[in-house]
């Protein structure tokens, strides 16, 4: 472990991406794929290519009936969810670095210099804002406010029709971070995130009030490298829950109101967590995924057939788990056991986002974008 955060925070220094990593020197070599036997029926519906994420984080979100797609060359695309068509394609002429967030009628992307740039649903920019910073994450657009997070550990609102400052809020940031883009969600009238140093935070989106900041694992260890310990992708809402999962720490879910731990498992990740009425998954550090129980969080099964492949967040879909690997390929997992029921190969190139569920009318589709650019639909029955 010790060996694997040094790595990592190498990784955070230098600003090399996350998922590149592998040391040869204490036998972390990704497992070769094993045989099995194909239980679930796999589609690929369709593709498109937006270009490449180079060493960003760009994930796809729904807009009405299609997907909005983004990349580092400051391409942006609107496309149709089911069958994949373009509706429009503009490019922004700066570099991204970070997209796309987006409600019913705005959505938003950071570029390298830390430019917030905001657009209709037609493609038309609405206005941008210098944010002063750095800025990894996709932004959180909702609530009629447009939150951008910078590395240096603000959270800057703007209205979303004007782009006029509503408000600020800053953390300090930590001496020693992982270089990931760790997700925030507006839910209810409330900002959600994960901070490094495994902390979870409430924020009310009208007026930037802290409602409540709980520690979501407690760092240890004899060392500043040893206590690095970041909440990893992006918060998951429940009902009444708010779950994550933390590097060098745990996962758990907390009431969205209070911040009290409704349940917690120890555990280590550098992705997120997936939820549904079943359970919670994870990929662990060493890229095993476990299923843990909704209610309270003990483990129900584990495949550890995927060792340091650098699996992304698995994500429940249609009565399976769907996680994505380093050289792109997806897997589908039984949601009652882990067993490997699928999988499907994209462009050779790393999954980093976690893939999303897609509502058209012939059904739901699973989405997933990879590093070089490509933009996979599948279905499964």
């Amino acid at each position: 472990m010790r060996r694997l955060v040094l790595g990592l925070v190498a990784l955070a220094l230098s600003g090399c991406g996350l998922f590149d990593y592998f040391d040869s020197d204490d036998a972390r070599k990704p497992v070769p794929l094993t045989e099995f036997t194909q239980t679930l029926k796999v589609a690929q519906v369709w593709k498109y290519d937006i270009g490449g994420a180079g060493r960003y984080f760009f994930s796809p979100v729904m807009v009405e009936n299609d997907l909005l797609v983004a990349a580092t060359d400051g391409s942006i695309a609107r496309i149709n969810a089911a069958t994949g068509a373009q509706v429009w394609k503009i490019n922004v002429e700066d570099k991204l670095a970070a997209g796309v967030g987006a409600d019913a009628g705005t959505f938003a992307v950071a570029t390298t210099q830390g430019e917030l740039l905001t657009y209709d649903l037609d493609g038309k920019q609405r206005w941008h804002v210098a944010t002063g910073g750095q800025v990894l994450s996709a932004p959180a657009v909702g609530d009629g406010i447009v939150v951008a997070r910078t590395t240096d550990g603000r959270f800057l609102a703007y209205d979303s029709g004007t782009g006029a400052k509503r408000w600020t809020y800053s953390r300090a940031p930590q001496p020693l971070v992982l270089r990931v883009a760790p997700g925030m969600v507006i839910h209810n009238g409330t900002l959600f995130a994960g901070l490094a140093g495994g902390r979870l935070i409430a924020v009310t989106d009208s007026n930037g009030g802290l409602r409540w900041d709980i520690a979501a694992m407690i760092p240890r260890g004899a060392t500043e490298l040893e206590r690095v310990a970041d909440v990893m992708g992006t918060p998951v809402i429940g009902a009444r829950e708010v779950c994550v999962a933390t590097f060098q720490g745990r996962a758990g879910c907390y009431d969205q109101g209070t911040g009290s731990t409704i349940w917690s498992h120890e555990i280590s990740t550098t992705s997120g967590m997936g939820v549904d009425n079943h359970g919670a998954y994870i990929s662990d550090e060493k890229s095993v995924v476990q299923a843990l129980s909704h209610s309270g969080g003990a483990s129900l099964w584990k495949n550890d057939k995927m060792q340091y492949r650098a699996l992304g967040t698995p994500v429940p879909y249609k009565g399976a788990v769907v996680v994505a690997d380093y050289a792109g390929f997806v897997h589908w997992l039984s949601e009652d056991d882990g067993s490997l029921i699928a999988r499907a190969p994209t462009d050779g190139s790393t999954i980093r986002v976690a893939p999303l569920i897609v509502a058209t009318a012939s059904g739901q589709l699973l989405v997933v974008q990879t590093v070089n650019g490509g933009v996979f639909a599948f279905s499964s029955q």
